[in-house]
């Protein structure tokens, strides 16, 4: 293969992998609003409001899950395709090819991060799940009803959530932190990105060489 098209393939494979990462991690936060909005609901006792924001938050709590289980191995692509870019950036000389080299430096910062992020969410988002578990048992009995005021619903949920409130509180107050780091990460390489992309512009088509900011 010429080597401005093995160039070409391997910025269209980190421009696919890291897409990939960033859409997980919108994911794994998404779930995590998700179960903390119907939770501020359940502690409010509006059980009805509740299970309507449990089952549309669905969706994105199963996306979550998924992504959680799958960030290892997104985090290992990504990698991958960075090593990759990096064989073949002997293909351009100069300004370009340390442009790319920085895309790769800046890449593995951010792989790095969300390998954190990632060891994280291995352990925060188990009291993420039990949260949810919870949060069923007490709409399904709130609907019932089970209590007569929301003021009476609101204390049965503090007693049934109570024993795990504090593991909670740490899982979120982990989430963001890492989170944040993430975000930092990802706005470095983002810059870096579209640097690199416009050192590369004078080599494009129309149809030839993608970008890697996607």
């Amino acid at each position: 293969m010429p080597p401005l098209d093995r160039l070409s393939q391997s910025i269209a494979g980190v421009a696919t992998a890291r897409s990939a990462l960033l859409d997980a991690i919108g994911d794994v936060q998404a779930g995590a609003r998700a179960i903390d909005a119907t939770d501020a609901l359940c502690a409010q006792g509006h059980g009805v409001r509740a299970r309507t924001a449990h089952r549309s938050g669905a969706p994105a709590i199963s996306g979550a899950q998924a992504a959680a289980r799958n960030l290892p191995t997104l985090v290992a692509n990504y990698r991958a395709s960075l090593t990759a870019l990096k064989k073949s950036d002997a293909a351009v000389t100069g300004s370009r090819r340390a442009a790319l080299q920085k895309v790769v430096t800046d890449g593995m910062s951010e792989a790095r991060a969300v390998a954190d992020f990632q060891a994280v969410i291995r352990t925060a988002w188990v009291q993420y799940v039990s949260l949810d578990g919870l949060e069923l048992v007490w709409i399904k009995r709130a609907v019932t009803p089970w209590y007569r005021t929301d003021e009476e619903g609101a204390n049965a949920y503090a007693v049934l959530v109570g024993p795990g409130r504090r593991f909670v509180t740490v899982a979120r107050t982990q989430l963001a932190a890492a989170s944040r780091t993430v975000r930092g990460a990802v706005t470095a390489q983002a810059a870096t990105l579209a640097a690199a992309d416009n050192a590369l512009s004078g080599l494009r088509t129309p149809t030839a060489t993608p970008t890697l900011a996607g």
